[in-house]
């Protein structure tokens, strides 16, 4: 019952190893064309001189992005400080000139409280102390999403979160905005899935999307920000596609392993994320997914159980001694 309900942790740690596994039996996988990386990394920093990369930069690349016409552009950084007035002003402006989400942050209780809606549908949402917003000065040209991951005991993320709460209010992930805005389609959550429209997308319990990683870093198509700027990067790569622009450079420090890298950037696992819920081809784990697997755990050692029986009973000779 309570792996029917993702809460028992040892199967569910259990399945993560035997989730790797199958994953790299499978190999590495084409991902469906949808979503391009705007890196920045060690190429543009070099460029800038500094990291982080100054507000004014940042305006440059999503002004050579937006030029592009991709369907949005989800900024995966933090812009929760203020920084030189010039270089926020530019920023802001650049965001304003095409569909863009941007990224916040869930910061959680060092204990677990208990959840005070323990039987409704929301009571295994990740509850939060609060959400670093992006400042105001941003956020209003732009849409916001949580940004973080959950992982496993080895550090693996093995699922993203759709939806985080407080104790007054709900908030939907960053991948699961931006692929709204992509896909263009109403937003619905019902008691038990979340739909685009009327096409419900495949989330296992709680709301969270299980991640099936497509290969190792660069699987999906990443751009350097510098060969964007320098006009160096085909058009098509970028129009009407999604955009994730992150950092991948080596003092970022968002990476995260998985079963077919040490080191993959956190943009990386976000724009894997987009692309599940937009092409609907992640893993499915849901309720009735895990009650198979309980029957299955339960029913084969007992069919198992009942063979051996059978084929004792068979072999006992007539008369002979029990």
């Amino acid at each position: 019952l309570g792996h029917s309900n993702g809460r028992f942790w040892l199967l569910d740690r259990t399945e993560s190893a035997l989730t790797d596994l199958r994953t790299l039996a499978g190999g590495v996988k084409a991902p469906p064309d949808l979503v391009t990386i705007v890196a920045i990394d060690d190429n543009i920093v070099r460029q800038g001189g500094t990291y982080p990369l100054p507000r004014a930069e940042i305006a440059r690349i999503v002004d050579a992005i937006a030029r592009l016409a991709p369907k949005v552009i989800a900024v995966d950084l933090l812009l929760v400080d203020k920084g030189p007035a010039e270089g926020d002003a530019a920023l802001a402006k650049a965001l304003a000139t095409h569909p863009t989400v941007l990224a916040a942050a869930a910061v959680f209780p060092e204990t677990v409280q208990p959840s005070e809606d323990r039987d409704g549908p929301l009571a295994g949402l990740p509850t939060a102390d609060r959400f670093l917003h992006p400042l105001p000065a941003f956020a209003e040209h732009a849409e916001v999403g949580i940004v973080n991951v959950t992982t496993g005991q080895t550090g693996t993320p093995l699922s993203v979160p759709m939806l985080f709460r407080t104790r007054d209010k709900i908030e939907l992930s960053f991948p699961l905005r931006a692929a709204s805005v992509a896909v263009g389609q109403p937003l619905t959550i019902e008691p038990d899935r979340l739909l685009f429209g009327d096409h419900p997308i495949a989330t296992g319990s709680n709301y969270a999307l299980p991640i099936s990683y497509y290969g190792p870093r660069r699987t999906i198509r990443t751009i350097s920000a510098a060969d964007l700027v320098g006009g160096q990067v085909d058009r098509k790569d970028i129009e009407g596609r999604i955009v994730v622009l992150g950092a991948t450079a080596t003092g970022a420090g968002d990476f995260f392993p998985t079963p077919f890298d040490s080191l993959m950037p956190g943009v990386e696992i976000i724009a894997t994320a987009i692309t599940h819920l937009v092409a609907g081809d992640g893993m499915v784990r849901d309720r009735p997914v895990r009650i198979f697997d309980t029957a299955m755990a339960i029913g084969l050692p007992l069919l198992r159980t009942a063979a051996e029986r059978l084929h004792a009973s068979r072999r006992r000779p007539a008369g002979g001694e029990r």
